[in-house]
């Protein structure tokens, strides 16, 4: 990590701001705003390793940070009320 890539990740961060709090919406506020901000920048280690490709602080990070978060959410929900209707 150089000083570079962090510089392009507070980029990516203001640009991408209001996708992180849809996703945080769609989550039903499980995650804020912020949390997620963070875990992009995990996500992009992860993706760039994942595709075999150099840190890339793009909307791939956000369609995965998306596709883990709010799919997954769905999924627990789902499966959640599914659970209780079996009472």
């Amino acid at each position: 990590m150089t000083g570079e890539d962090f510089e392009a990740f507070q980029r990516f961060v203001k640009a991408k701001r209001s996708r992180f709090k849809a996703i945080a919406w769609k989550t039903s506020n499980e995650h804020a705003p912020e949390d997620i901000e963070n875990l992009a920048w995990v996500k992009a280690f992860e993706v760039a390793e994942k595709l075999g490709i150099s840190i890339d602080f793009q909307d791939r990070v956000v369609a995965f940070l998306y596709s883990d978060l709010v799919n997954f959410s769905e999924k627990s929900s789902t499966k959640r009320r599914q659970a209780g209707s079996a009472d």
